[in-house]
C-alpha cells in the first residue's frame, strides 16, 4: 500500500479519488493548491502524486517542474490528471517528467489500475536502488552512494552556509586477519560493526562503508563540542563490539572527526576525512569560527565587550599583538613541563609539611604497589611531573622489571585537544594560566601506585595494572576530572580532553610503547591485559 498525495482545486474530485484509494488500503493526503502540494511533498515520504494541471495560482506544470528540480522529489512518481486532452498537453507533461497521464472524466477502475502499476514499478525500483547503494558485508551505504551523497551534502552546506561533519572509523589489520583466519570471520566482524552503527544512527546521520573503514555524515551538527561528544559515543559503542572478537580477529580501530571548511569541495572534504583519525579535530566548527570572528570584529571596533564607550587604538593594539607573538614564538606553543614540575614540587612540599613532624621531608618514592593508607588520614601527595626524557628512562626500567617479574604495565593517556588553536586565538599566556592549574589538579589525583608524566600535550599515568576493568574505570575518572575542569573556561579557551589506555606487550621496545600510548585516545583499548592473554593462551594449549 502507498502514501498518495492528491492535488486538485475541485473538492468533489479529491473526495472521489480519496474514497477509492482508502478502500484499496492506501494512505491519502490532500492539497488544494500547487504551493500546498510542494509543502506536503517536501515534508512527507510520498509514493505517488496525483496532480491536476489547471489550478489557480501555480498550475500543475509548474508544480511538476519544482518537484523535478529538487533532489528529494526528483524521482517521485507523478500521475497527471486534467480536463485537457490535447496531444500537446500530454506530451508536455510526459516530457517534464510525469509517469502517466489521465484525462477527465475518467473511469475509477482505470485510475486505480494506473495507480497500482505506478506503485508496483516504484516498489521494484526502490528495491533495486536499495541493493545498488548498500554494502553487502556491513549493511550500511556503499562507496558509490557515498560519493553521490557527499556531493549533495557539500552543495547544500555551501548553499545554506551550514556545517557538515564526518565521523571516521579507520580499520586496520583486515588483510592480516584474513591471511590468518580467512575472509568469512573478518566479514562477520565487519558486519557486526556495521549493524552497531546502523542501530546507533541518530537524526540526519548517514553511515557508509568506504572499503577500509566507516564514515558517518551529519549535516545538522550544532558545534565542535557536540561533534566530539558524539564521536566519543560512537567510539564507545563500536569498541565494545570490536572487543568481543578481538582475540580471534585482532583489528585496530582509529577514530576521528572532520568539518567541511567553508570553501571546500567534496574532494577537499574527503581528503580531510582520510586524515581525521590521526589528527586532532577542530576546536570550533567553521560557522562557530565565522560567528566568533564577527563578534570579535564588533568588539574590536567598539572596545571591550560591545560597551560602545571607547574604540581601541589600532596602532597600539597591533604593537601589543606583535610583541605577544614574538614572545610566544620564543617560548613555543607547548605548555611548559618545567612550570608544571615546579608548581607540583611546591604542592608536594606543602602536603609533606602537614604530615607527621617527626619525619624529615623526602622526595616522592617510585611506586611499588597500591596505597597503604586505607583510612585516607594523610593529605594527598602530589608527584613531580616528569617530561618526555624522564618518561623514556622510567619506562625502560619498568619494562625491564615487567619482562623479568611478569607483571602488566598500564599507561593512561589524557590528550589535551585544541592547544594550537587556543594559543593562536587567545595567546600562550592565557592557555598556560588555564591549562596549567587544571593539569596540576588532575595530576594531584594520582594515587601511590601511579607515576605521572607531562609530554607537552598529554598527561600520562603509569602504574602496574591489576586488570582492564580497573584501568577503564580509572580512565573515565581522570577524563571526567579534566573535562569538568575545562568546561567553565570554554567561552574563552576552547580546549577539550580525550583519553585512552595502552599496555606494555613485554617484547616491544619502549619507543613503540610510548607511541602506542600517545595514540590510545584515538582508538579502542585491549579487552584483556597482555599478561592475562598469555595465561589464557597457555591454558588453552594445555587443555589441547
Amino acid at each position: 500500500m502507498g502514501r498518495v498525495l492528491v492535488v486538485d482545486d475541485e473538492e468533489d474530485v479529491r473526495v472521489l479519488i480519496r474514497t477509492n484509494l482508502l478502500v484499496k488500503g492506501h494512505e491519502v493526503i490532500e492539497a488544494e493548491t500547487g504551493e500546498a502540494a510542494l509543502a506536503e511533498a517536501k515534508s512527507g515520504d510520498l509514493d505517488l502524486v496525483i496532480l491536476d494541471i489547471m489550478m489557480p495560482g501555480m498550475d500543475g506544470f509548474e508544480v511538476l517542474d519544482s518537484l523535478r528540480s529538487s533532489p528529494e522529489t526528483e524521482s517521485l512518481p507523478v500521475l497527471m490528471l486534467t480536463a485537457k486532452s490535447s496531444e500537446e498537453d500530454r506530451v508536455n507533461g510526459l516530457v517534464k517528467g510525469a509517469h502517466d497521464y489521465l484525462s477527465k472524466p475518467f473511469f475509477t477502475t482505470e485510475l486505480l489500475l494506473r495507480i497500482d502499476r505506478i506503485l508496483n514499478t516504484k516498489a521494484t525500483a526502490d528495491s533495486l536502488r536499495q541493493i545498488s547503494m548498500t554494502d553487502p558485508v556491513t549493511g550500511v551505504n556503499n562507496r558509490r552512494y557515498f560519493e553521490l551523497r557527499l556531493e549533495q551534502l557539500c552543495d547544500k552546506a555551501r548553499t545554506d552556509d551550514s556545517d557538515l561533519v564526518s565521523y571516521v572509523i579507520d580499520i586496520q589489520g583486515t588483510h592480516d586477519a584474513a591471511r590468518k583466519s580467512g575472509w568469512r570471520p573478518v566479514d562477520k566482524v565487519l558486519g557486526s560493526l556495521g549493524m552497531c552503527l546502523r542501530e546507533e544512527l541518530k537524526g540526519t546521520e548517514e553511515a557508509f562503508w568506504l572499503g577500509s573503514g566507516f564514515a558517518i555524515l551529519d549535516p545538522s551538527i550544532a558545534s565542535a563540542a557536540d561533534a566530539r561528544s558524539r564521536l566519543d559515543e560512537l567510539k564507545r559503542k563500536v569498541s565494545e563490539v570490536a572487543d568481543v572478537s578481538r582475540k580471534e580477529i585482532p583489528l585496530s580501530l582509529y577514530y576521528g572527526y572532520a568539518f567541511r571548511e567553508k570553501h571546500d569541495t567534496a574532494d577537499d572534504f574527503f581528503n580531510q576525512m582520510g586524515q581525521a583519525p590521526y589528527k586532532s579535530g577542530a576546536v570550533v566548527a567553521p560557522t562557530e569560527e565565522a560567528r566568533r570572528s564577527q563578534e570579535e570584529g564588533i568588539e574590536k571596533a567598539f572596545g571591550g565587550k560591545l560597551t560602545g564607550l571607547a574604540p581601541v587604538e589600532p596602532d597600539k593594539e597591533d604593537r601589543e599583538r606583535a610583541k605577544r607573538e614574538r614572545s610566544e614564538k620564543k617560548k613555543g606553543k607547548k605548555i611548559s613541563t618545567g612550570m608544571l614540575q615546579r608548581e607540583l614540587r611546591e604542592v608536594a612540599s606543602i602536603a609533606a609539611s602537614t604530615e607527621q613532624p617527626a619525619q624529615a621531608p623526602t622526595a616522592p618514592a617510585k611506586p611499588t604497589g597500591r596505597t597503604t593508607d586505607p583510612l585516607g588520614t594523610r593529605p594527598p601527595r602530589a608527584r613531580t611531573l616528569g617530561g618526555p626524557l624522564e618518561l623514556h628512562s622510567f619506562l625502560e626500567n619498568e619494562c625491564a622489571k615487567a619482562s623479568s617479574e611478569m607483571f602488566d604495565i598500564s599507561i593512561i593517556a589524557i590528550d589535551i585537544q585544541g592547544i594550537d588553536e587556543a594559543v593562536a586565538h587567545s595567546g600562550k599566556e592565557a592557555v598556560d594560566n588555564t591549562l596549567g592549574p587544571i593539569t596540576l589538579e588532575v595530576a594531584a589525583m594520582a594515587n601511590d601506585a601511579e607515576t605521572i608524566f607531562w609530554t607537552g600535550r598529554q598527561l600520562m599515568f603509569i602504574s602496574r595494572s591489576t586488570g582492564v576493568a580497573e584501568t577503564r574505570k580509572r580512565l573515565e575518572e581522570l577524563c571526567r576530572a579534566y573535562t569538568d575542569r575545562l568546561a567553565p573556561h570554554k567561552a574563552k579557551i576552547r580546549l577539550d580532553a580525550a583519553g585512552g589506555y595502552a599496555y606494555y606487550d613485554f617484547e616491544e621496545p619502549v619507543e613503540k610503547l610510548i607511541e602506542k600510548a600517545s595514540k590510545s585516545p584515538f582508538r579502542g583499548g585491549l579487552p584483556v591485559t597482555p599478561l592475562e592473554a598469555r595465561r589464557r593462551s597457555t591454558s588453552s594449549s594445555t587443555e589441547s
